[in-house]
């Protein structure tokens, strides 16, 4: 027999093939799909971190560019963060609010609301926040006693 004859009478694939590259093709995607979603659920607490960090930002630089001529100040719950004016976050104007939905934030620990003074830009308060995923993961953001945000 020559190659040419054993190769012309081959027709297709077996039942056999077919089975066993579908198993090593499920067998990829399986090892896969868990560093995926590792993946995805970080990116989410990646968001939070820096939604956070702007607001905190943004409240410092409203504060002290006298905005409205009010304090300005952030206030963090497991499912937004709020840009709000004033001194007083029960007593808010909520026409000023600026809100920022959270996802995959599973709890906060440590201060989640300060507000900045008028002028000076300095927070009421100084501390770590820890923001906390679903899946335990979790990340740090601190504010000093001049506003510096550290994450």
């Amino acid at each position: 027999m020559t190659i040419k004859k054993i190769l012309s009478d081959q027709k297709g694939m077996t039942m056999l093939e077919i089975i066993l590259v579908l198993i090593l093709f499920m067998g990829l995607v399986l090892s896969i799909f868990p560093s995926f979603f590792g993946w995805f659920r970080a990116s989410y607490l990646d968001a939070a971190r820096y939604g956070y960090v702007n607001a905190l930002r943004r409240a410092q630089y409203r504060a002290f560019s006298q905005d409205r001529e009010s304090a300005w100040g952030v206030d963090i719950t497991t499912s937004t963060i709020t840009l709000f004016r004033g001194t007083n976050f029960a007593t808010r104007n909520t026409d000023f609010d600026e809100t920022t939905d959270l996802s995959a934030v599973g709890s906060l620990s440590g201060p989640t609301r300060f507000i900045f003074q008028t002028f000076t830009g300095k927070p009421d308060t100084t501390g770590t926040t820890t923001i906390q995923a679903t899946d335990g993961t979790s990340l740090n953001i601190s504010v000093n006693g001049y506003g510096r945000t550290d994450f």
